[in-house]
């Protein structure tokens, strides 16, 4: 006779190929042929307590958005597993949740597009393309192919029409790699395919405080 084992049978429940529900979720799609990894970093963050999580090819990784007592996330990306002073080629997506809405930006400014592989700052993954699709379009996005972006942070500071947004209370956000020429946004989101493949989180990815 067979035996079951819950938490076995939990794994392979949460590995199954489901539709995305939205609910303050960023999408992480990884379109790339090589792993990608991203950390949730806050104002209070040290290195030693920082934890990565990998997204293999083909897969997309849901981040459950969360609250912090001072100020937001922000998501750091990058081709490689650890994480360095810039410039390190490192993608950034920030936010900020405050009912009834969340704040956003997406930042290329610590990866730059126009450097080889031998310089830090070499960044592979804009070069293929990456794009913001928020609240399934209805919401402001982003796109960036190599040097070209729109909707994006590409230098430091403030000024009037920064590329700084909101969206309602309740959406997702996905934000797809290496997605050149593509639609983006699978399961509806912007116009892509359909079902995605989703890498489900099960466990808590940071429990610090402070802002990005």
């Amino acid at each position: 006779m067979a035996l079951t084992n819950p938490l076995m049978s939990l794994f392979l429940v949460l590995s199954l190929v489901l539709p995305t529900l939205a609910f303050n979720n960023i999408l992480l799609h990884n379109n790339c042929p090589y792993p990608l990894y991203f950390w949730p970093v806050t104002h209070s963050s040290t290195p030693d307590n920082i934890p990565l999580t990998p997204i293999p090819p083909g897969l997309t990784h849901p981040h459950a958005m969360l609250t912090v007592p001072e100020g937001g996330i922000s998501l750091k990306i990058r081709d490689q597993p650890f994480i360095t002073p810039a410039p390190a080629g490192i993608l950034q997506f920030e936010y900020h949740l405050e009912a009834p809405r969340f704040f956003y930006d997406f930042s290329r400014i610590d990866c730059d597009a126009n450097v080889g592989r031998q310089d830090p700052g070499y960044c592979p993954i804009v070069g293929e393309g990456v794009k913001v699709v928020a609240g399934e379009g209805r919401c402001e996005g982003a796109e960036c192919v190599g040097a070209e972006c729109e909707g994006a942070y590409l230098r430091r500071g403030s000024w009037p029409g920064e590329p700084s947004f909101s969206c309602g209370w309740g959406e997702d956000v996905w934000v797809g790699f290496c997605v050149r020429g593509e639609g983006g946004g699978g399961g509806g989101r912007g116009g892509g395919g359909g079902e995605q493949e989703v890498v489900v989180e099960v466990v808590e990815e940071v429990e610090v405080g402070g802002s990005c």
